[in-house]
């Protein structure tokens, strides 16, 4: 907000010689102060103050001033006021259109940020999601594997149940085979054998101890030489 008190203004004409006062020049002091001017507003401004100062008791003051006023409307409408009104409209064009660019590049930097951070949002669901199917691909997964164990487990356990079952009909069928065939028992080859050996030996126990060594080799060969018969006969 322009501050519009009179020792603003009037510090103009305090600081200012009165042979370098003109409307042109206060206007461009009020310009270094101020960006945008009121054209109607600052030349009302400078005139008040010019009707002011011709009662100063400066003298050269109070000239200049009353000096000013005789040409007033000579001087708003000169081409040194038009012009310093057409450059502060240009100036002012550029400055407003500097500020319009900034706030579009403001927006545009605002719009941005807004995209990334869409961007980062939506990016973040969707890795989420993906996390998540993931997740229950994996629970899935793991489910099969445990069921197919399960599975395994049942099919394994079975089998082993009816091998079970498989080799007890067996053995009870086994029972009743060698139940019926008991009273044609299957020669028993290690009987043959012993029998053989002490048919051999007649039953002496002295006559065992008086074989030499010879002797004793001899009749171990002639009892395994029996034994390998025996087995070819009876089909051992």
């Amino acid at each position: 907000m322009e501050d519009t008190s009179r020792p603003d203004y009037f510090h103009y004409f305090q600081n200012t010689e009165p042979s370098k006062w003109s409307l042109v020049d206060f206007l461009t002091w009020r310009s270094e102060i101020l960006r945008f001017l009121d054209r109607s507003k600052e030349h009302s401004v400078f005139k008040f103050f010019l009707h002011e100062l011709t009662t100063d008791a400066n003298i050269t003051k109070a000239k200049r001033a009353q000096e000013l006023l005789n040409n007033w409307n000579e001087i708003k409408f000169s081409p040194e006021v038009e012009n310093f009104w057409n450059d502060n409209r240009t100036q002012n064009l550029l400055r407003q259109e500097l500020q319009n660019v900034k706030a579009q590049n403001e927006l545009k930097t605002l719009q941005i940020e807004n995209e990334d951070l869409s961007y980062v949002l939506d990016r973040s669901k969707e890795l989420n999601l993906h996390a998540s199917m993931i997740g229950n691909r994996r629970k899935l997964m793991l489910e099969k594997i445990r069921d197919e164990q399960l599975q395994t487990k049942c099919v394994s356990g079975k089998v082993l149940r009816n091998a079970s079952k498989r080799s007890q009909e067996e053995y009870s069928l086994d029972d009743d085979s060698e139940k019926g065939t008991k009273k044609n028992p299957k020669p028993c080859l290690e009987s043959i054998y012993f029998t053989a050996l002490r048919n051999d030996d007649d039953g002496s126990e002295s006559n065992t101890e008086l074989i030499d060594i010879d002797q004793g080799k001899a009749k171990i060969r002639e009892i395994d030489a029996f034994y390998i018969l025996m087995m070819i006969v009876f089909n051992f």
